[in-house]
């Protein structure tokens, strides 16, 4: 039930997006935020721990970019397709696990627990840092 109510909770907090997808890289652009987020088959290859989620995204080469970093829990957010109601991220997205994605902000009351993001509710939960989830890097785009 508590993780039923978060996801509520989470619906009503997402941001609007305007996606665009550069198709050759495997990167979607959301023009609203100025995010550029990966999206190629590594994103769905398999889970890991936060700490590797954020190693990860810090070695991850694509595109031509070299800055990509594990996202907050706001950015994750806003990939959520609301209007979707069996899966919950915006469609656009080519790659997506069946299950949440790791995001960098780390709950303020339990330290050693980080938010996932799950996309069949548009919300997530905190899970324990050593758990596995999967990993969807973004970066700030160039201005």
């Amino acid at each position: 039930m508590k993780k039923i109510l978060l996801c509520l909770v989470a619906l009503g907090g997402i941001l609007m997006a305007d996606f665009i997808r550069n198709h050759a890289v495997s990167i979607v652009t959301d023009k609203a935020t100025g995010l550029m987020w990966q999206d190629n088959a590594d994103v769905t290859a398999e889970t890991t721990t936060w700490q590797n989620a954020i190693g990860r995204c810090e070695a991850l080469r694509l595109g031509g970019y070299s800055d990509w970093r594990l996202p907050r829990q706001y950015e994750l957010r806003s990939l959520a397709d609301i209007e979707r109601a069996a899966h919950g991220i915006d469609p656009i997205f080519h790659y997506d696990g069946s299950g949440g994605y790791w995001s960098l902000t780390t709950d303020p009351i339990h330290p050693n627990s980080a938010w996932l993001a799950l996309y069949t509710c548009g919300g997530g939960y905190w899970y324990n840092k050593i758990s596995r989830g999967y990993v969807r890097c973004v970066r700030n785009k160039d201005t």
